[in-house]
């Protein structure tokens, strides 16, 4: 079932960092952060913090089957800077993390998602 509300919050959301000014910051990163699934596959996660401040940070999450290090470039070098922290994953299977990959937005990856998120 399409939730088309989730793509206009989307759309503001990137509008609103894409308009942001940069600033010319550094993010705090930890790398190789373990997550455990409900069935005990660890998930490799690098996250990235703001530069200064003691959060909560608002917070974007992706997990990749495509390495975390390369999809990350992007959003850590901008996101930090207007105070969002990010989290970049290997999903199941790749990269860093445990287990088997299946295919891209599979069911479990989606649950994956969602145990890193909480």
């Amino acid at each position: 079932m399409k939730k088309p509300w989730l793509a206009q919050i989307s759309a503001g959301v990137m509008l609103t960092i894409a308009t942001a000014s940069a600033q010319s910051t550094t993010a705090r990163v930890t790398k190789d952060v373990r997550f455990t699934m409900d069935d005990g596959i660890q998930i490799a996660a690098d996250v990235y913090l703001p530069p200064s401040g003691s959060g909560p940070f608002p917070c974007l999450v992706e997990l990749t089957p495509y390495r975390k290090e390369t999809r990350a470039a992007e959003g850590a070098s901008f996101l930090p800077g207007q105070g969002f922290a990010l989290i970049e994953a290997d999903a199941r299977g790749t990269g860093g993390s445990n287990g088997e990959y299946d295919v891209v937005f599979s069911i479990r990856e989606q649950r994956d998602t969602a145990e890193v998120i909480e």
